[in-house]
């Protein structure tokens, strides 16, 4: 059964947002996964591919962005859409619903505190229950 776990932000940054991200992405690839991560535009695809150059301080996640040729090969993917074979977890930072859901095995919903963002997970909660996908939520 494919699982979803919803991370509501207790603050509402940019900065938190990249850096939570980073910390999930990096226990994935710690455990052997591997990821896309789906960003909301351009920018967000750069903010998100520098974060992971430097997260953490001491070294870096291997990634690559969706668009390059070689992405492939990389245990961590970045972009907006996704064009290459399927990842086992989908980390979500876009707001935006996920493109075929039922192809990870996980999926991670980020998103901040405002009363916009928290309606669209919850929409997007309520789809993933249609779907049969076993739910979670967590504070971060």
């Amino acid at each position: 059964m494919s699982r979803a776990d919803f991370y509501l932000l207790k603050q509402d940054s940019a900065e938190r947002l990249l850096q939570t991200a980073c910390r999930l992405a990096a226990r994935a690839v710690a455990g052997g996964q591997t990821l896309f991560i789906q960003t909301a535009d351009a920018a967000q695809t750069d903010a998100l591919d520098e974060w992971l150059w430097s997260f953490p301080a001491e070294s870096f996640l291997p990634h690559l962005r969706t668009d390059d040729a070689r992405s492939s090969s990389a245990p961590v993917l970045v972009g907006q859409k996704l064009t290459t074979t399927p990842r086992d977890i989908c980390l979500n930072v876009s707001g935006k619903p996920v493109e075929q859901p039922a192809r990870y095995q996980r999926i991670l919903e980020l998103f901040a505190p405002d009363d916009v963002s928290r309606q669209a997970a919850r929409l997007r909660w309520q789809h993933y229950k249609q779907l049969g996908f076993s739910l979670d939520h967590h504070e971060v």
